[in-house]
């Protein structure tokens, strides 16, 4: 090779070496913390639930039957009794849920700005120490 020839070899190279520093050492940490510093929140889609009568509930069999525990099933099990005392008030829950249509809810995302910890771990694990 010539001398021109390895100049601008030379002069390619140490371009390289500029730009490969500024990226490492200049424009990924700052991208690191400007996506370190909000957090993507997400929300499911909440589907549309129609309005049903307790009949209706209990056709789709969506209510839970009462217990007819008897006293030699409550000694085998002295805790079916507590599980019991419990389904009257699940099914008034449930009815009173199913009493007024619900439209649906589309799912969504937003940001928010991370705490100071979130962000301190985000940065740390990408690589960055402040």
């Amino acid at each position: 090779m010539n001398m021109k020839n390895q100049k601008i070899v030379a002069i390619l190279f140490i371009i390289l070496g500029i730009s490969f520093a500024f990226y490492w050492f200049q424009y990924r940490p700052v991208k690191i913390r400007q996506d370190c510093s909000w957090i993507t929140i997400h929300q499911d889609a909440v589907p549309a639930k129609p309005a049903m009568t307790e009949e209706e509930l209990k056709a789709k069999n969506m209510l839970e039957e009462e217990c007819k525990s008897n006293i030699v099933e409550r000694e085998r099990n002295p805790y079916i009794f507590d599980f019991c005392k419990d389904r009257p008030e699940r099914n008034k829950e449930i009815i009173s849920q199913y009493k007024n249509p619900q439209p649906e809810i589309a799912a969504k995302d937003w940001f928010e700005k991370a705490t100071e910890k979130e962000y301190q771990f985000c940065i740390r694990s990408k690589g960055v120490i402040k």
